[in-house]
């Protein structure tokens, strides 16, 4: 029997380098430049953040942690990855 013990690497922290939102109702509006990401059902808004992760190459990451804020009454909810593609 060999026991294998897990090693905590160092914390990082990754700030969005872009963002954006798309929103249904004005498709042909570029949205990178505002000061807010939008996401809701009606219209149809999806916010896109993207991280440059330079120093994981080799790696293995096995903690992940994402922390939004919402600054209206809206809320925030995790996507299951079993949703179907299609509705996502």
């Amino acid at each position: 029997m060999s026991e294998t013990t897990a090693q905590t690497g160092p914390v990082r922290t990754f700030a969005p380098v872009a963002d954006a939102y798309v929103d249904s109702s004005i498709p042909n509006t570029n949205n990178g430049t505002k000061k807010e990401l939008l996401a809701d059902a009606s219209p149809v808004q999806q916010a896109y953040l993207k991280f440059q992760l330079a120093g994981l190459t080799g790696n293995t990451v096995t903690s992940a942690k994402l922390r939004l804020y919402v600054t209206t009454n809206g809320s925030i909810k995790s996507m299951d990855q079993s949703f179907p593609r299609s509705e996502r």
